[in-house]
């Protein structure tokens, strides 16, 4: 998560990860019209008002709407023309591409249908005709999907909504939309709600991260924290228990308040830098593994280290520096500690691929690798999708949390694996009625566990996956197969229970 205090600054940093090829999610607020996909379909309006207006027109040809190529647009400005519709129509007329005869097409329709239509139904025929919410779908990075799916969903219902349906013309509806769009933040309509599950980084306020956390939490212009100073307001003292305010006032700015109402104002500031303590403890405890504090140095009336003072930057300088040398620490029980310290057992336990000193390490890599092939299959057959699309290995690794080397081997194994025409029909749905990962089953009082328990007409299988066989284990897997196809008997009744292993080379090993 990257976390801000306050939303001045959200489109920069937007930009900065957009430019970096990192994906990324924002809960900017009163952004809607400031989105890319909504500011396609306000370009696409505009110029259904003034099919004139050459901007526009460009804009829209370029977006997923038409995605049109800079060769189809050099192609226009070939043409004859006073504007670049007459030029397009006349590109279309010719050897066009197929995103341009597709252009004039729709366009034309829609300037038709646009004099004669409430704004509403005109979005939801213009939505309906070119397929938007799917070419968007297919248009934005996969962590952003959602997003722009609900954005545009949300300005088609702004155009229902707006102002109790009083601007029903195309014309009313634009000038609506820029008065919005100059308007106080709070006024202007929110985009769409931050998926929380994404795989992405996830913009947020902090009052907006209260009760979510994430491994890594940036905290963002830190050394610029202060609130903003109040030069007009109303001054209210209202006891919790009175059934009125003792006082009410409206004030200016600091010079001219007069010394009358300084208690009042001290117990507001104290209240106000209360909220912030707590406002900065929130922010801190986002992180699970890491948190990272980032300020730009300050300028007039900064300390020579370019903090400011009284920011939460330099208030986190405060905090002391603690080194953990992992070579020497004992993790088998606490640390030694003087007398009015405080101590607890520390554990770290090695990251896949990495094994601890005290273990074999070709006996930690297999296990490693059997424990992340395990989570990689349940992960990749949990959907109906087939074939199914094994990740690269950067991205296996974040998924699993191991190391790339790791990685890459689970990932040759999962297409081994997938890849096999025998092993297809526990993974293909077509192959079978329905299919379950991580079974679960209680027999005897005994928990039991299955990797796969796959439905077929007559026949229910029970896999489990094994990273391989070795000749001294297939007595135990046997045991346990039939301890296996007891427990199952309870839950398929009727059914054939057949138990196999599958192993990281493709093969099936059925256990009789």
């Amino acid at each position: 998560m990257l976390l801000v205090k306050k939303r001045t600054y959200l489109g920069a940093y937007e930009s900065a990860l957009r430019e970096a090829g990192i994906p990324f999610v924002s809960d900017k607020r009163g952004g809607l019209l400031e989105s890319l996909e909504v500011a396609d379909l306000i370009a696409l309006l505009s110029f259904l008002i003034t099919p004139g207006d050459d901007r526009a027109l460009a804009h829209v040809l370029k977006s997923p709407i038409f995605h049109a190529g800079d060769n189809d647009l050099i192609a226009i400005v070939r043409q004859e023309g006073s504007t670049w519709w007459e030029r397009m129509q006349a590109a279309a007329a010719g050897s066009a591409s197929a995103a341009l005869w597709r252009a004039r097409q729709l366009l034309q329709a829609w300037l038709d249908a646009a004099p004669r239509l409430p704004v509403h139904d005109l979005l939801d025929l213009i939505l309906h005709q070119g397929q938007l919410v799917a070419r968007y779908a297919q248009a934005a990075p996969a962590a952003a999907r959602a997003q722009v799916v609900g954005n545009i969903e949300a300005f088609t219902e702004l155009a229902l909504n707006l102002d109790a349906g009083r601007y029903p013309s195309l014309p009313k509806f634009i000038d609506a939309l820029q008065v919005l769009r100059k308007g106080a933040e709070n006024d202007a309509p929110d985009e769409a709600a931050v998926d929380a599950a994404v795989d992405a980084v996830r913009i947020l306020t902090i009052h907006s991260a209260k009760g979510l956390e994430a491994p890594v939490v940036v905290l963002v212009d830190a050394n610029h924290s202060e609130p903003a100073r109040d030069d007009s307001g109303i001054l209210c003292d209202w006891p919790q228990d009175a059934d009125a305010p003792s006082h009410f006032s409206c004030f200016g700015r600091k010079g001219e308040r007069g010394a009358a109402r300084d208690a009042l104002f001290a117990a507001e500031e104290a209240f106000k830098q209360q909220e912030d303590w707590n406002l900065l403890y929130v922010a801190a405890t986002r992180a699970k593994e890491m948190l990272i504090v980032s300020g730009v140095a300050g300028a007039r009336g900064a300390l020579e280290d370019g903090t400011v003072e009284g920011s939460w930057y330099h208030r986190l300088l405060a905090v002391p520096e603690m080194l953990f040398d992992a070579d020497a620490a004992d993790f088998t029980g606490a640390s030694a500690a003087g007398e009015g310290e405080f101590a607890i057992p520390l554990f770290d336990p090695p990251a896949l691929g990495q094994p601890a000193a005290d273990a074999a390490p070709a006996r930690s890599i297999a296990i490693d690798e059997g424990i992340a092939l395990h989570a990689l299959l349940e992960r990749l057959t949990q959907t109906a999708q087939w074939p199914v699309a094994v990740p690269e290995v950067p991205q296996l690794a974040r998924w699993l949390r191991c190391a790339h080397a790791v990685a890459a081997v689970i990932r040759e194994h999962a297409l081994r694996i997938l890849g096999q025409q025998e092993l297809e029909r526990f993974f293909n749905p077509a192959h079978f009625e329905v299919a379950h990962n991580e079974l679960e089953v209680l027999c005897g009082g005994e928990l039991y566990r299955f990797d796969r328990a796959v439905v077929c007409a007559g026949e229910v299988w029970i896999l489990d996956y094994k990273r391989d066989l070795l000749d001294s284990e297939r007595a135990e897997y046997r045991a346990q197969l039939l301890r296996y196809q007891a427990a199952a008997q309870q839950v398929f009744p009727g059914k054939t229970l057949r138990t196999a292993l599958i192993t990281a080379d493709g093969r099936l090993w059925e256990m009789d």
